[in-house]
This record gives structure tokens, sequence and C-alpha cells, in this order.
């Protein structure tokens, strides 16, 4: 990814009126929930599936503006994503259901659509691909966690959708954006899970997130109207 990075700097470089800021971003675990629906349970009973509030999310982001409204706005985030479940009409207490977190390296890349007020809200629409560093079941009928990452596909394809608001100064760049993600390729490719069947789950992730950045480069101003003296 430092390469990534390094090549859409330069390839910025080349075009004197964009000036690139790279910053962080974090998500408010609060906003940020994970709702993952599977049509499919692996068990012979009916299972019941919940949404999971408090998802971490946060890291690293670059925006490359190439004309007056439009900029590309990329991210490397670490994100989690998680479903708990357990047999429908249960009444199990969230801390008895079973639970699958799936911890994520997500690379959002995002066209941009804004206003060209110092204060203005912005519109974004982009795929995500992630890639699945590890996969864990709590079991909580047997009271152990299992590693079942060799069981989902190591690349997911999401798509993006959000907006938010920007406040552009002089060398910073302050972001609020709230974002919906779903995935577009499946989850897993096999069967053999224990209780729930990813096959033709849906992935859906919510967060509102604040991102802060430093502006490198400068403007170009020769658009600028020449002085004429008389």
């Amino acid at each position: 990814m430092k390469g990534f990075f390094t090549i859409l700097c330069l390839w910025a470089g080349l075009h004197s009126w964009a000036q690139v800021t790279i910053g962080v971003k974090l998500s408010n675990p609060l906003s940020s929930t994970s709702i993952i629906t599977v049509p499919k349970a692996t068990v012979p009973y009916d299972i019941e599936t919940f949404a999971y509030l408090g998802v971490l999310q946060g890291g690293a982001f670059v925006r490359v503006p190439f004309s007056r409204h439009f900029t590309f706005h990329g991210e490397t985030l670490f994100r989690t994503e998680s479903v708990s479940f357990s047999p429908r009409g249960a009444n199990w207490f969230p801390s008895e259901r079973h639970l699958y977190l799936f911890k994520y390296l997500n690379i959002p890349l995002l066209l941009q659509c804004e206003g060209t007020n110092k204060f203005r809200g912005f519109g974004q629409l982009g795929i995500a691909p992630k890639f699945l560093g590890e996969a864990i079941l709590y079991d909580k009928e047997e009271d152990k966690n299992f590693d079942v990452t060799k069981h989902f596909n190591r690349a997911v394809l999401d798509l993006n959708v959000g907006g938010g608001i920007l406040w552009d100064l002089p060398r910073v760049v302050f972001m609020i954006d709230g974002r919906l993600s779903v995935n577009l390729t499946p989850m897993a490719s096999k069967r053999s899970m224990k209780y729930l069947d990813f096959r033709d789950a849906r992935s859906i992730h919510v967060a509102i997130s604040a991102s802060a950045g430093l502006k490198i480069g400068k403007r170009n101003t020769n658009n600028k109207k020449p002085i004429i003296n008389n």
C-alpha cells in the first residue's frame, strides 16, 4: 500500500492544480453497525441473527482533486464485521449468543463530488476490495473459540455509498461522513461452516466517521488575473 499512495502523490504532482491531502480516519463505535443476514443454517433448527453495534474501523486516507467538483478519495482501513445468533425464539441474552467475528483490511476507492465553498457538503460512490485477515467463531455451547478463516473467501468486493461535510482550510482538511457498504461478491464459497451457511449472506456495514488530513503541494496560481499597472 505504500507504493499505492506514492504513485497517487506523484501523479497528482504532475497536475499543477492538484493538492493532495493525506490523513487519518476513525469511526465512532457507537454509530458503527454490522448487519449480516444469513438466509440458511447448517443445523436442523431455525437460527435468528442480530445486528452488532460497536464494530471498529480506522486507518488512513488520501484525497486527490482532479476537477473543480470531483475528487478521488482512497482509504486503507482496519475493519471488523460481526454477527451474533441463537436458536430462533431462544430469548438468549446478548452475552449468551454465538458470534462470528471477521477482521478485514478494507480499501475503499471512491469518486467524491463536492461543492466549492470552504465549508461544503459532498457525496461518495465507489467500490472497496477488502481482504480477510481472520475469522473467529465464539461458540457459547462449547465455550470455545474457533479459527474458521479457511472457510471464508480471503477477498470480497463491496459497494460503498456515502456523504458528509468537509471543512477546507489552507493547510488542513476536516471531514465527517456517513457511509453504507454492502458486499457485491460472496463472503464464502463453501458450506462447511458451523451453524450458518454464509454463501448467500449479505453483509451491510454502516458507520459515521471523522477524518483529519494535511495538504501537501501547492495549488496552481497561474489562473489568477495579472495585475496591470496603468
